[in-house]
């Protein structure tokens, strides 16, 4: 979702135009969204790295107003681990500045940057019990409150904020690595970081064009 003039709207409420598509010959995702009414609109490319198990997505975030504006990109997750609600963890590691949830010998990294800066706001709470809905509420009023850790059927929100000039674009990747182990994941996320995620979705487009 994006927070901008005060006002939220994830990409589920209905003031969005979508487009959602795979590149041809790349098995590489592509959205655009645009959100008339706020001038604002959100492009993403997604690949799956073909050699780690790594989820990649660039997102693009525009300013389609003739005036400077900050705009916040909130990105919710909300992992069934084993397909269950029950026995979950989730935590922010600030040894890596990143969100871990995990259950048994499944661990799920989250990060995000823009430029070489990491996520600047976080959350981690509870949906789908006790009357409660989900963390992304939390960012209905721009700002995430960074409760660091919970257990349960736990879900979390990151936020990244941007000054974007008139009629201009900035970028920002998120990535989540997959493994068993929370020292594992920690591999994973220093790979990502020390190739870039842009080699990495360079390479695995490289690599599925090749290989059709």
């Amino acid at each position: 979702g994006l927070f901008v003039d005060g006002e939220l709207s994830w990409l589920t409420d209905g003031g969005w135009s979508i487009s959602m598509t795979m590149i041809p010959d790349q098995m590489v995702g592509n959205l655009v969204a645009q959100h008339n009414r706020l001038g604002v609109s959100l492009h993403s490319t997604d690949v799956v790295h073909n050699e780690e198990n790594v989820f990649i997505r660039r997102f693009t975030v525009s300013n389609d107003r003739p005036e400077t504006r900050t705009i916040k990109l909130f990105i919710s997750q909300q992992f069934r681990i084993f397909e269950s609600r029950r026995g979950d963890t989730a935590l922010y590691d600030p040894r890596v500045k990143a969100i871990i949830h995990y259950k048994g010998d499944t661990t799920l990294l989250v990060n995000a940057r823009t430029g070489n800066e990491p996520f600047s706001e976080f959350n981690i709470g509870l949906f789908g019990i006790e009357g409660k809905e989900g963390t992304y509420h939390d960012a209905f009023d721009g700002v995430l409150e960074r409760n660091p850790i919970e257990h349960g059927s736990v879900d979390s929100v990151i936020g990244l904020t941007f000054t974007i000039p008139p009629h201009s674009s900035q970028m920002a990747h998120y990535w989540i690595a997959c493994a068993h182990t929370i020292p594992e994941v920690h591999a994973l996320d220093e790979y990502v970081l020390r190739e870039t995620p842009d080699r990495l979705i360079a390479s695995t487009e490289a690599y599925w064009q090749a290989w059709i």
